[in-house]
């Protein structure tokens, strides 16, 4: 009675939110905003079929479908939720079942204890040869190097995967592609990828204290850069209990952030460290000023700025995540740098208002805001039992996540429940516009260097990059090598 009841109200809410309207700026629940990677998600129209009409009619006679997932931190949220009145729990819930009840399947979730570990436990599931796993799913750091030893189909050219859909992140999807190879997928079921876009919170309350302009208007106007949130984060920082040193327990800062949300943040305009060539070749992009300019202010943000920077987490340092909240919900700091996830801490609604805005450009002249989100993925495992039965039930969880899951997620939880003003709501639409991650951040095990967290380590960055170069490049052509001896 309790599922019937929760199923019906949720099932309520969602017809609501497609009746309401299609503009996010004005609080309507009808998700028609941009999505990850400038894929434009539009509902339906009541009036048009269903959906989920365009997926692959198949019957698997009852059978437990297995899911291997290195998602542990957000599996209960997104991937293995119950049935709790909390909307995106019981999205979730109601995705999974639709998913069982459309193929006669029982999905079954095993959540990997380590995430660091996830590539040997897929190692051995794979060299064990049982075909217990039907697909694997998890954030594409710890995913991939899993794809390089050859463990997962190439989905390329599947003919059952309609990645023509807008339930699948076309953009993103191609940043996963290479030498002609697509080892995994990326679309709405793996709904952590929208979680951690990273965005820029604000606090009201400090932006009212010290009379800040309108910041939403630096956003439409074009001119919300890093240039300008310093300018305007130095003078609120202040050593409040007056003994010369800044700490997070008592001071004011301007920004609080962490070093691998920043020094990815390049990532966001678009440039990619790798290109890849029509053969199916892979090299290294060379490098221009703009990228040396971007690694110079990230850099003295973070080593010449602790008088109004404080870091949630340094590059080989402890991680100071709860100091960081502290800090920025206690309004101690006007600007926060991280996951759109961050957005559902109740220390943020606890904290007052705050609003939400893109991660600023790195120079005016910049075409678009654009943000970097840690992708999330789903592969299919080369020793699963039934390869097309496999890739029936992706599409199916792709398409009926972006059916009940992602209106809950984003026009009810974040839009309504955990955002407090219409502005912030258009920020958000933003902030989604244009999402990117790097190919070298998926697969980043595999080179010699941390490329795609480099952009604001250096001192020096064009040495630092001339120095890596041949060893970079040779690591590029190793996995074209890899990448054609592949079976198609």
């Amino acid at each position: 009675m309790k599922k019937a009841l929760s199923l019906i109200l949720l099932s309520a809410l969602l017809i609501s939110a497609a009746a309401c309207g299609s503009d996010p700026g004005s609080g309507a629940a009808a998700p028609s905003q941009t999505a990850a990677g400038g894929e434009t998600a539009e509902t339906a129209p009541e009036t048009e079929p269903d959906i989920t009409e365009s997926l692959r009619e198949a019957d698997y006679g009852g059978t437990d479908f297995h899911i291997l997932l290195e998602a542990v931190e957000y599996g209960p949220m997104f991937y293995t939720s119950e049935l709790t009145g909390d909307v995106v729990d019981d999205a979730v819930y109601t995705r999974t079942q639709n998913v069982n009840e459309k193929y006669n399947i029982n999905i079954v979730y095993t959540a990997n204890a380590d995430s660091w570990y996830f590539s040997t436990e897929v190692k051995n599931m794979i060299f064990a040869g049982d075909g217990m796993y039907d697909l694997v799913s998890g954030v594409s750091l710890y995913l991939m190097p899993s794809a390089l030893q050859g463990y997962y189909l190439d989905l390329k050219n599947s003919d059952i995967i309609q990645f023509d859909q807008p339930w699948y992140f076309k953009h993103l999807n191609s940043s996963i592609e290479l030498g002609g190879k697509l080892l995994a997928v990326s679309g709405f079921y793996d709904m952590p990828t929208l979680s951690r876009v990273h965005c820029t919170y604000f606090s009201s309350k400090l932006t009212e204290d010290f009379a800040v302009e309108n910041l939403y208007q630096f956003v439409k106007d074009g001119s919300w850069t890093f240039d300008k949130m310093i300018s305007i984060a130095q003078p609120v920082a202040a050593d409040i209990d007056g003994d010369g040193a800044m700490k997070y327990e008592t001071d004011r800062y301007g920004i609080t952030s962490q070093w691998d949300v920043l020094d990815i943040s390049y990532a966001g305009t678009g440039f990619s460290f790798l290109t890849s060539g029509e053969d199916g070749s892979i090299s290294l992009t060379p490098i221009n000023q703009d990228v040396v300019n971007a690694n110079d202010m990230l850099y003295k943000l973070q080593k010449d700025s602790k008088d109004f920077y404080y870091s949630g987490y340094d590059k080989g340092g402890s991680h100071k995540y709860d100091e960081m909240i502290k800090v920025f919900t206690e309004n101690r700091a006007l600007f926060l740098i991280n996951g759109v996830s961050y957005a559902s801490d109740a220390r943020l609604r606890e904290m007052g208002t705050y609003g939400i805005l893109p991660v600023p450009k790195f120079k005016a002249e910049q075409a678009d805001y654009g943000a970097f989100t840690s992708m999330f993925l789903t592969a299919v495992p080369l020793t699963c039992a039934d390869p097309e039965k496999s890739q029936t039930i992706i599409d199916a969880l792709n398409c009926f996540s972006y059916r009940d899951v992602y209106p809950a997620y984003f026009t009810i939880a974040l839009s309504q429940k955990f955002l407090n003003d219409d502005d912030s709501r258009a920020m958000l639409d933003i902030v989604y516009k244009n999402t990117y991650c790097d190919t070298t951040y998926i697969y980043a095990e595999h080179f010699a260097t941390d490329l795609a967290l480099s952009i604001g380590l250096q001192k020096d960055y064009m040495s630092w990059y001339e120095k890596n170069v041949k060893k970079t490049q040779k690591k590029c052509d190793e996995m074209t090598e890899i990448l054609s001896e592949m079976e198609g």
